[in-house]
Parts: structure tokens; C-alpha cells; sequence
């Protein structure tokens, strides 16, 4: 959590050297401690214990999408932000599921990422069966996938 905030504070010394593990390194942690035991028996008892942020986080960037042609006009978008058309709104509600598109649903792009991290954690402990070992071997082989993967640009240039 140091390193995250360490991050996040302009002109610490060496902060760009945070940016290389700070993030992948809190949801790797996140995910190791993610409490499998408590959501063994059914996977639809885990599913229900995420619905709550999951409709929280849907709601909101429902919200800040539909109203972003009118958070233009009111100055509260970026300049370089343009009008929705129908097919813009769809898309924008379509992209919030994965990466929010909103300038004030940015701030909210771990929630998604979060729970996919607790699916997959979820998943990697259910077909471990808590073998320690692959759990943890593959726990560091998705943390660098993940890793090379935003070094590499190979999602995006941004």
C-alpha cells in the first residue's frame, strides 16, 4: 500500500520506479490472501458476496455515462471530450464493464480489475485443489504475464 501511495505523490524521489510493481504487486497480494475457504462450498455464495460492488460500480459509471453530454456543457469534462451519440452511449455502457471511459469513472478502473483478480484467484484455488506450490508458481506466472503485457504496450500505447 506504501509503494501505491509512494506512486501517487508528485515529485517523490524515484516514483517512476513504483509504477513498475506498485499496482500489479497490490492486486497480486490481494489475490494471494483472497480467503478461498470461506467460498469453497459454492461458487454462486462467492458470486453473491461480489454483487454488492459489483451493482455499486455499475450504477455509478451508469450514472456519469448517461450524463456525460451535459458534464460537457458544465465544464466538468476533460476540453477534448465530444457530444455522445446513441452509438458513443452504447459503447461507453459496453466499455465500463472492463475499463471505464468516463474522466470521473477513471478513478474507479481497480473495481473491475479487483474482481476479475478474485475470479481468477477463485478459479486457480478451485483447480489447485490448495496445492500450495502451483498456487503460488502460478500466481507469479500471471503476475509477470500481466507485467509484460503493460511493458510491452501490447494492449495499448496509453
Amino acid at each position: 500500500m506504501m509503494s501505491v501511495v509512494a506512486g501517487h505523490i508528485a515529485n517523490f524521489p524515484f516514483g517512476e520506479v513504483f509504477y513498475y510493481y506498485h499496482v500489479a504487486g497490490f492486486f497480486l497480494l490481494s489475490g494471494y490472501f483472497f480467503n478461498y475457504d470461506k467460498y469453497a462450498d459454492s461458487f454462486s455464495k462467492f458470486l453473491k458476496s461480489r454483487s454488492k460492488l459489483i451493482y455499486q460500480y455499475l450504477i455509478y459509471s451508469a450514472i456519469i455515462i448517461a450524463a456525460h453530454n451535459l458534464l460537457i456543457e458544465y465544464g466538468f469534462q476533460p476540453t477534448n471530450y465530444v457530444d455522445y451519440s446513441l452509438y458513443d452511449y452504447v459503447t461507453a455502457f459496453i466499455r465500463s464493464i472492463t475499463i471505464p471511459s468516463e474522466a470521473l469513472a477513471g478513478a474507479m478502473w481497480f473495481i473491475p480489475v479487483l474482481i476479475l483478480m478474485q475470479f481468477v484467484f477463485y478459479w486457480l484455488n478451485r483447480v489447485t485443489k490448495e496445492n500450495k506450490l502451483l498456487i503460488e508458481s502460478s500466481v507469479l506466472i500471471l503476475f509477470f504475464i500481466g507485467w509484460w503485457i503493460v511493458k510491452s504496450n501490447a494492449i495499448a500505447e496509453n
